[in-house]
C-alpha cells in the first residue's frame, strides 16, 4: 500500500520547494494548480488554495507553527536532525531546538514547519546514530 498527504497551499511553488529541497522529494507531476511529489511509495500533493479559503488564513512571515491542525505528518530519515534542522531553516521554515527532542520507540524526534506553518515531525532511528 502506498501512502500520500494532500497539503492545500497560499502560495504553492514555495512550499513545493521546501519539500524537494528539505526531504529530497521529486515532482511527479505539475499542473497549474497543484504539484504531486514522491519519494519511495510516499505521494505528497501540494494543491494551490481557492482565495476564498485563503482569506480566513494568515501565514507569517517568519512562518509560525500552526498547531490548531489535527494532523502532522512524519518523515523518518537516516540523515542527522541537525543537518535537516540547517536545511529546512534554510528553505524558510523552523524547527524545534535540540533540547525539545524526545525519544520514542527507538527513534529520535523533533517537530518543525514549513514555509506556510504546517507542522510536521522528523524521526531519527536511534541505530542511526551510532
Amino acid at each position: 500500500m502506498k501512502s500520500g498527504l494532500v497539503i492545500y497551499a497560499s502560495d504553492r511553488q514555495p512550499l513545493v520547494n521546501f519539500y524537494v529541497h528539505v526531504f529530497e522529494l521529486v515532482v511527479r507531476e505539475s499542473e497549474e494548480d497543484y504539484t504531486a511529489l514522491i519519494s519511495g511509495d510516499f505521494e505528497l500533493v501540494v494543491i494551490q488554495a481557492p482565495a476564498a479559503y485563503m482569506n480566513s488564513v494568515t501565514i507569517e512571515n517568519p512562518p509560525q507553527a500552526r498547531e490548531s491542525t489535527p494532523i502532522k505528518p512524519v518523515f523518518f530519515t537516516t540523515e542527522p536532525l541537525a543537518d535537516l534542522r540547517a536545511r529546512i531553516q534554510s528553505m524558510g521554515g523552523q524547527c524545534n531546538l535540540p533540547e525539545q527532542e524526545w525519544s520514542f520507540n527507538d527513534h529520535v524526534v523533533c517537530d518543525g514547519w514549513d514555509v506556510e506553518g504546517n507542522i510536521f515531525q522528523m524521526c531519527l532511528l536511534k541505530k542511526s546514530l551510532t
